[in-house]
């Protein structure tokens, strides 16, 4: 079994990868809510190690083989181990039982198949091959799976390591990983393909390149000329953000969570990320509630970025709402000290559906922000030789929806009430520093691109909850 398991591994991630660059970091994911409330999520990377293939190798082979130990001490989840990971050579087996900081217990039963290959330039591996392919187990007699008791998690993953010319001077490691909490789940190795993204079609199919919302946006020093070119540009810009969620919208139940995300270097040495996610509201009364939360929010964000994120955050201009328009020129200094800099016009709009007719799916009445970056401020310039750029366009929509099920998260059944729904797409660029930044500062602009979303959602779910 293991020979054809790690060659159909293989072949797997061969077809999977995109058509990238294997030098520059990549990463795609999605996650969704099935129709049975199981949770899927999936992602697919490339990352670069200046060490040897062999190296990362045994590595990896160690930690596999102590995962409990990593799990315990890192994520905070006490783990044990309820097999003796006695099996055969290349072969490893997982049989894992997880306590959550919430108190949840949740388990998994998960083969490692493993293999290392010496430099072969034959077969195009001159300096060394590895590959380890992970697959759940569907029925163990001496383990068997406790679905009353215990959350299932089944595993399945694919990571190759190989070697680049040494132009490059790195080694790459292409990894395809797929999750599922639940009792029912088929992974994309040796049974059929259950796990695409829920929009189908091939790698970033379902993450549009570019960015639709664009506009050139030039401000001039002359207050009322900036003030024209907003307004002129508002309406243009709420009717292609209707038309793009109107496109972009998963066709699912929008009442399930979910998400997808791709990040990856451009050739200039520039990072960009493209975001989309599906986050439900349960606690919120109306979708005015919950515009008003995300127009509060970023009238003030330098102050959530500040308290939420930990990176000091200055605003360099008013930050007033002028007929739904409001600009964001914010100075941030990242815990590595670097500076960060973003020049952001925010439009909104809240339509009243009790006055009107019903505008699209969902309830009729529904709100839309979006955010575009400015390329030219006369009166606030970019500071390159000083500062790394941050640029972001994003559409964010809030409508309220009726589950196409009733759900209940402890197993009960619930009323089908409304429930107010935020969809979500937000494109980042980081543009390549002109100015010396140290190796972990660049590494943490890059992986933090995201956090100011998350901060986001963590302050509408911090108004959401009742007093007490």
């Amino acid at each position: 079994m293991k020979s054809k398991v790690l060659e159909d591994g293989a072949k797997f991630l061969r077809d999977r990868l995109p058509c990238v660059d294997p030098c520059k970091p990549m990463r795609e994911d999605h996650g969704y809510e099935a129709s049975n409330g199981d949770f899927y999520a999936s992602y697919i990377c490339t990352m670069q190690f200046e060490n040897s293939v062999k190296e990362v190798y045994d590595i990896l082979l160690g930690y596999f083989s102590s995962i409990e130990i990593s799990v315990s001490e890192k994520l905070g989840n006490i783990t044990v181990r309820e097999d003796d990971d006695s099996m055969a050579p290349g072969i490893t087996t997982n049989r894992m039982v997880s306590t959550t900081i919430g108190g949840l217990r949740m388990e998994s039963n998960t083969v490692y198949f493993s293999r290392y290959d010496e430099g072969d330039e034959e077969v195009g591996h001159q300096n060394g091959y590895g590959i380890f392919v992970a697959d759940y187990v569907d029925e163990d007699k001496l383990n068997p799976y406790h679905p009353h008791e215990r959350i299932r998690r089944d595993f399945s993953t694919v990571l190759e390591l190989t070697s680049y010319p040494i132009k490059h001077g790195l080694l790459a490691m292409n990894r395809y990983l797929a999750g599922l909490d639940g009792d029912d789940a088929t992974p994309p190795i040796g049974r059929s393909a259950r796990l695409t993204a829920p929009n189908g079609g091939g790698p970033g199919a379902t993450i549009q390149s570019g960015s639709p919302l664009q506009d050139v946006i030039y401000l001039t020093n002359d207050e009322q000329s900036r003030r024209d070119t907003l307004e002129a540009l508002k309406p243009r810009k709420l009717e292609k953000a209707l038309r793009f969620m109107k496109i972009r919208r998963p066709k699912l139940d929008p009442c399930n969570a979910m998400g997808e995300e791709r990040r990856y270097e451009a050739e200039n040495g520039d990072f960009c990320s493209t975001r989309f996610t599906v986050t439900q509201f349960e606690e919120a009364r109306s979708v005015k509630q919950v515009f008003d939360l995300l127009l509060f929010y970023f009238c003030n964000i330098e102050i959530s970025v500040s308290e939420k994120i930990g990176h000091i955050t200055i605003r360099e201009d008013d930050g007033g709402d002028d007929k739904g328009i409001v600009q964001n020129r914010l100075v941030s200094t990242t815990h590595k000290h670097v500076k960060m800099e973003s020049n952001t016009v925010m439009f909104s709009q809240y339509y009243d559906g009790s006055i009107g007719k019903r505008n699209g799916p969902g309830d009729s009445s529904y709100g839309l922000i979006i955010a575009d970056f400015v390329d030219e401020d006369e009166w606030h310039p970019y500071l390159p030789d000083q500062r790394v750029r941050r640029d972001v366009n994003a559409v964010l929509e809030i409508r309220e929806f009726i589950p196409q099920r009733p759900k209940s998260v402890t197993g009960g059944l619930s009323s089908r009430k409304p429930v107010i729904v935020l969809s979500r797409w937000v494109q980042n660029r980081m543009h390549y520093p002109c100015f010396p930044v140290c190796t972990d500062g660049w590494y943490e602009l890059r992986n933090n691109m995201d956090l100011w979303g998350r901060a986001l959602h963590r302050t509408i779910v911090e108004n959401l909850r009742p007093r007490s």
